[in-house]
């Protein structure tokens, strides 16, 4: 499943202010960039593994599995990076990093294949 950058975007603005005008934001052309290494996580079901490949599947772990209360700056930055990626404004290497340090600051087990 992919979001749209205002999928993105509200989730994101529950903490964040960030411009809904933008023409990137309006634009229906994404860009799903595959990570360089995936990152594997552990899923909210213990033993669980989800393998991360993409930053559209990262973004939709983000916006629809992350846990509420585990939603601090890191979590923030890493939406904030893949929507950067699907809107080019960033590169996939960037999303990734922020992913794995969300990942990190919420206590989720982290492999980096």
């Amino acid at each position: 499943m992919s979001y749209s950058s205002a999928a993105l975007a509200n989730s994101w603005n529950q903490s964040q202010t960030i411009p809904f005008d933008s023409p990137a934001l309006r634009s229906s052309e994404m860009r799903d960039e595959q990570f360089d290494i995936p990152v594997t996580i552990e899923t909210e079901r213990t033993g669980r593994f989800l393998t991360v490949t993409r930053t559209a599947q990262a973004a939709s772990f983000l916006v629809e599995r992350w846990p509420a209360e585990k939603r601090g700056p890191k979590y923030r930055s890493a939406l904030k990076a893949m929507m950067d990626v699907m809107e080019q404004r960033k590169t996939v290497s960037v999303a990734r990093k922020a992913f794995v340090g969300a990942a990190k600051e919420a206590g989720v087990f982290v492999r980096e294949d």
